[in-house]
């Protein structure tokens, strides 16, 4: 099959094997409840009880460190914006909370013994409305307090130069893990940041990206915990899933973590797929691609565009017409996926 944009995330179809989706979720519960039980995780918050901007964010580790909702005050003006949504997270059955302006916060998440792994489950979708002074596009995506003579922090940017890293504060400055690559937007990614008193060290979606040796001491602060915004620019953020350890995950855990509760190997499932494209059989090469629902680290338009292109193969442009519109349907579609739609 043409491949046509590597895509492996499926959107729910009909004919495309609804299980699946069910399946990542049901075995998300079950880690939940594991880790709701693991004496290494000191935080932990799943976003499941929201229901506006005024809901507490429940921590489900024995800390008790709920979050509460900050909404953003513009300075100059002395207006407010409330503007906390709650939304569909990895799967229909769960929220997640997106973010721009404001933030949530709680009691510090400082590190101790020299051991941590922060792991979040998270989604960009471009810039937010709050500029950096200097005009660079970044923003923090969780931090406590700052990662800047005090505390650790994971940043991104989008210009002047894409990056994303994991900071620890030492006085007056910090040591950063950086990796200089642009992590698509609008697609769920996993990311863990770990530190184990030797080597601070940075990955997304199960594979390192960015490592630094850092022995030093850690400097605690008494400033809030935040996930999003804190100062400068903002990021439009996604967050569906916060745990933080009081221990240095291994390679292999977060490798584990990163796959994202499926044991499917997307290329085994395009090479399945294209064996069935061959030999004319679409319902199954699309029931092939449904193995594929519980990977939340690729795009649901960019799926659905293969979708598409599996029922013009078959001249099936009835079926091509209801994921076209499909995709039309999906919230906040970016301009150039709406173009190439109506081009296909």
């Amino acid at each position: 099959m043409r491949k046509l944009f590597c895509a492996f995330l499926l959107a729910a179809m009909a004919v495309a094997g609804a299980g699946a989706e069910n399946d990542g979720y049901n075995e998300w519960i079950k880690r939940r409840e594991a880790l709701k039980k693991d004496k290494s995780v000191v935080r932990y918050y799943t976003f499941e009880d929201l229901k506006d901007s005024k809901s507490i964010v429940k921590d489900l580790s024995p800390s008790g460190a709920d979050l509460t909702f900050v909404p953003f005050k513009d300075v100059k003006t002395g207006e407010v914006f409330d503007d906390l949504q709650v939304i569909e997270g990895r799967w229909p059955e769960k929220k997640a909370v997106r973010l721009d302006r404001g933030w949530l916060q709680g009691k510090p998440a400082d590190i101790a013994n020299k051991q941590f792994t922060v792991e979040i489950w998270f989604r960009k979708n471009g810039p937010g409305s709050t500029i950096h002074p200097d005009g660079a596009q970044r923003g923090y995506i969780i931090s406590s307090p700052a990662g800047w003579g005090a505390g650790w922090r994971v940043k991104t940017e989008y210009a002047p130069s894409p990056w994303l890293t994991f900071d620890i504060g030492i006085e007056k400055n910090n040591v950063r893990a950086k990796s200089d690559k642009m992590y698509a937007d609008k697609i769920w990614h996993h990311l863990a940041a770990t530190w184990d008193g030797r080597e601070m060290k940075l990955y997304v979606d199960g594979t390192m990206v960015a490592s630094t040796e850092y022995s030093g001491e850690y400097i605690p602060s008494k400033e809030f915990f935040k996930i999003g915004y804190r100062s400068g620019g903002s990021v439009l953020l996604d967050m569906d899933e916060v745990v933080i350890y009081n221990r240095a995950l291994s390679a292999q855990e977060i490798e584990k973590a990163g796959k994202g509760f499926s044991s499917v190997s997307a290329e085994d499932v395009f090479s399945k797929a294209d064996s069935y494209i061959r030999a004319g059989d679409y319902n199954n090469a699309r029931a092939e691609y449904g193995k594929l629902k519980g990977l939340p680290s690729f795009g649901r338009e960019l799926a659905l565009f293969n979708i598409a292109e599996t029922y013009m193969l078959e001249k099936n442009y009835a079926g091509a017409h209801r994921t076209f519109s499909e995709i039309y349907s999906i919230p906040g579609l970016t301009p150039y996926y709406r173009i190439y739609g109506l081009f296909r």
